[in-house]
Order: structure tokens, then sequence, then C-alpha cells
């Protein structure tokens, strides 16, 4: 095949180098400001005493986007506090986790719960 006709109506250089610098470096900003956008997104600041657990999660996924799947017999009177302030999801996990009974694990933009296996072997010894 000829393909003649293709570089004579188009000519190699049809953009001027300046022009394509320009998009290349506007494409670069755009970028990083969507990656400083979703950065923002996930930083946590909550303040909270002696509430349910339920609430703290409302506040962290109301924050984040992030939705919590748990079973709720688990929790259902559980209070606990935190002061958290301008940090990261996994950060606010540990600190809230760290005063209960529970382990967690992200998948996806959902936030499983569960108990600890080694809290489950210690109340089942106590049985």
């Amino acid at each position: 095949m000829n393909f003649n006709a293709i570089k004579i109506a188009m000519p190699k250089s049809w953009l001027p180098p300046k022009f394509l610098l320009i998009m290349k470096l506007t494409t670069l900003l755009f970028f990083l400001a969507l990656m400083k956008a979703n950065a923002s997104f996930s930083q946590i600041t909550l303040k909270e005493t002696n509430v349910p657990i339920e609430t703290i999660f409302k506040s962290i996924k109301k924050q984040t986007g992030y939705a919590f799947f748990y079973d709720s017999k688990d929790l259902r009177f559980v209070k606990i506090s935190v002061d958290l302030n301008n940090v990261n999801l996994e950060t606010a996990l540990k600190n809230v986790t760290s005063q209960l009974p529970l382990d967690y694990k992200i998948v996806g933009k959902t936030i499983l719960l569960k108990k600890r296996m080694l809290f489950l072997f210690l109340t089942m010894l106590v049985l």
C-alpha cells in the first residue's frame, strides 16, 4: 500500500512544538491536581468523646467515602473516644481498632471489621 496521500495531506509538523509542550505541561498539572485532590479526601479530622462506635464509622464514611462492613451485634453497646486531627485513613482505623478487639481490612472502598482471633480464642477458653 502507498501512504503518500496521508503524508501529503498531513505533514509531520502540523502542530508547533511550543503548543505541544504547553499541552504536555497542562496534562501533567491536571494529573497532579487530581492526585492532590484524592489525597486530601482521605484526611480525617474527628474529635468525639464517649460516643457509639457507629457514630465514628458514619463520620469516617462521610469524610472519606469508605463504607463499613461489620457484625452489628459485636459492637452494639460499644462507646469510644477518639481525637484525630488531619490523619489518613490507616492511622484513624488503627486508632479506633486499638481500643477494641477488632481487626480491619480495606477492600476497594469497603472497610471490613472482624473480631481479633486471639480475643475469640480467649473468650472460648473462659467459657
